[in-house]
């Protein structure tokens, strides 16, 4: 260390920035921005707070690595890698410079071998506060300035992922190391779009798997064996941390448990990691152990509308123009309905979404078990013990909301208050568990829904799948009439037999379909064992499928009647234009998007051709 340089020798940023819009000016000065630009970053640094500033700048265009390098410059701290800290006598070195190693590297802060620990945000205290408690006060001398993407770089290449030399690493009460492994988990898993992480403990170590794109796989195994001694400590130290950062009781093993907390580590976004743990019991264990889940919430989604979502939008499926002229409706109830996973929850904040975006006087209330994605300009609230959906919606009602979200209809009890609340001039969001739009007025019928309010409330149904896409780095080219009549050549192998027997049902239960593909349309099919890009799965990334049933005084009137769910498909086919799901699919699959044998799987098979029944005219 040089003459005169102390422990924590640069003095904290605070104390520097005693006029925070000195550095907005800085800022404009240097990299000659326009004056709207510099307004609008004012304005939001002085609503927002100096900590805000670096992202401010991002959303305005201004480049990480520039603002890094000129609130160095006015802050005289030490830049990554280019400048070090002053009265370092390495300042004019490029030996020196090229010397420079990373000795622990997260994604918010690196420390490098002269000790300077370069955070991309140093403005905001909590961008290294955690740094101290992990590696302590005393092995950090300076703090210095790293832009975003050479952390990112950095980070991704795994430099500096564990510390080396006298640095320590405490896993007490703190976290400590627990800290950085689940930190680390879920940048990962947010990096990857992963929507789990699942901590399987097994009897010789802890598996920890990433759902993403609907399935599960392993990402890594830790030495973390419930059955011994050392293992055993870890684990629980692991478990005790995540207990804690998520509002639950150290020790608390023989119960399940629900609890929250919030993941700030990815640039612009926020996410709420809900954890929930259940006792399992393992071979040769006198003790149960935890096996936890972590749902990944995106906290915000400012950009998020309808159009992101690949809702049909062309003039021979128009749903997404359907779907916005419904959100201008005054009372009634909209449904968005599917099996657990299919993206209901997703769909219904676009929505809502979309509404504040065209109408922010709209005075809007979500009520939610648990609040999965927080909207600027909404209230949340949360079911809990003390306020079932039941009660939640008639003290709703009281707050005068224009729009109501209810998270779901599970019974009888809460879809009588909704009922209420839109025959009393409010428009009700929810969602249900069915398997189609039509299939849903059977289901409210179930519930106890007498067929004269369904009738007369339910404006619209909408019912939706999520289903894999082909990877179109590796996938193959095929024609379809090879791929119906079984000649395809692919199909000799057998990793094809299951892929086949599909393609052969297309004749007998789908030929009545909209969009079904002429033989010589050529599409695609999944490679078997993939490619790097989609590691080796053929598949990456998922799309939307959906249909949208709208009522009409003809539909309403079979309702009340009782008709049957054929009969309404038919009505609402012939003579109201209704598209089901297949038909959307049968357009992604002529887009090359989907294969057919997953859409089967996300759709399941058609169980044959609907015909016109006797009784409609």
């Amino acid at each position: 260390m040089p003459d005169g340089m102390t422990t924590m020798d640069t003095p904290p940023v605070e104390a520097r920035a005693r006029r925070p819009l000195d550095l907005v000016g800085a800022i404009v000065s240097s990299l000659d921005l326009a004056a709207s630009t510099e307004k609008e970053l004012r304005n939001a640094v002085d609503l927002k707070g100096l900590p805000s500033l670096i992202l401010e700048a991002k959303r305005l265009g201004i480049k990480y690595a520039d603002t890094a390098r000129v609130l160095a410059r006015e802050q005289k701290m030490a830049l990554y890698p280019s400048r070090y800290p002053e009265g370092d006598d390495r300042n004019n070195s490029d030996a020196g410079k090229k010397a420079l190693t990373v000795v622990y590297c997260t994604e918010h802060w690196l420390l490098a071998s002269n000790r300077v620990l370069y955070a991309w945000n140093h403005l905001d205290t909590e961008s290294y506060a955690s740094a101290y408690k992990l590696i302590g006060e005393e092995n950090i001398r300076a703090i210095g300035v790293i832009d975003h993407e050479s952390l990112i770089r950095a980070y991704e290449r795994g430099d500096g992922v564990k510390p080396s030399g006298a640095i320590t690493v405490d896993a007490g009460a703190e976290g400590g190391a627990m800290d950085a492994l689940i930190n680390d988990l879920m940048y990962r898993a947010a990096r990857d779009q992963a929507s789990d992480i699942y901590f399987m403990p097994q009897p010789n170590e802890l598996v920890i798997r990433f759902k993403i794109d609907g399935e599960a796989r392993v990402v890594t195994t830790l030495d973390f064996s419930p059955v011994s001694t050392a293992g055993s400590r870890k684990y629980r130290e692991l478990s005790n941390r995540l207990l804690s950062r998520s509002g639950g009781q150290t020790g608390y093993y023989r119960e399940t448990f629900d609890g929250a907390f919030v993941y700030d580590g990815m640039t612009g976004r926020t996410i709420k990691a809900r954890v929930a743990g259940i006792p399992v019991t393992l071979p040769n264990a006198t003790e149960p152990f935890h096996k936890y889940t972590i749902r990944l919430l995106g906290n915000r989604l400012d950009s998020l509308n309808l159009e992101d979502l690949g809702i049909p939008k062309d003039e021979s499926n128009p749903q997404l123009t359907q779907l916005r002229l419904l959100a201008e409706s005054k009372h009634g109830i909209v449904l968005v309905t599917g099996p657990t996973g299919s993206g209901k929850t997703t769909t219904l904040t676009a929505l809502v979404q979309t509404i504040k975006t065209i109408y922010p006087e709209k005075e809007i209330i979500t009520l939610e078990d648990p609040v999965e994605i927080f909207i600027d300009g909404v209230n949340h609230a949360q079911v809990n013990e003390q306020m079932s959906y039941a009660q939640g919606l008639k003290n709703i009602l009281r707050q005068a909301p224009d729009i109501i979200l209810v998270g779901e209809i599970r019974n009888l009890e809460v879809a009588s208050e909704a009922i209420t609340a839109s025959q009393t001039g409010h428009l009700v969001l929810s969602t249900l568990h069915t398997n189609g739009a039509i299939a849903t007025i059977g289901r409210l019928r179930d519930i106890g829904m007498e067929p004269y309010n369904i009738a007369d409330t339910v404006r619209a149904i909408t019912a939706q799948r999520l289903c894999k896409k082909v990877c179109p780095h590796c996938a193959i080219d095929a024609r379809w009439g090879d791929l119906v009549s079984g000649q395809l050549a692919e199909y000799k192998k057998l990793e094809r037999m299951t892929m086949k027997m599909h393609y052969l049902s297309i004749n007998k239960n789908y030929t009545d379909l909209k969009w079904l593909p002429p033989s010589d349309t050529v599409v695609l099919i999944p490679r078997i064992g993939g490619c790097p890009k989609c590691n080796g799965q053929g598949y990456r990334g998922r799309v939307m499928i959906s249909e949208l049933l709208q009522n009409s005084m003809e539909i309403e009137s079979m309702i009340i009647g009782n008709a049957t769910p054929s009969m309404i498909h038919h009505v609402a086919r012939e003579r109201y234009g209704f598209l089901e799901m297949w038909e959307h699919a049968m357009q992604l699959i002529t887009s090359r998007q989907i294969t057919f044998d997953h859409a089967i799987g996300s759709l399941s098979p058609r169980p044959g051709v609907i015909g016109q029944p006797s009784s409609i005219a």
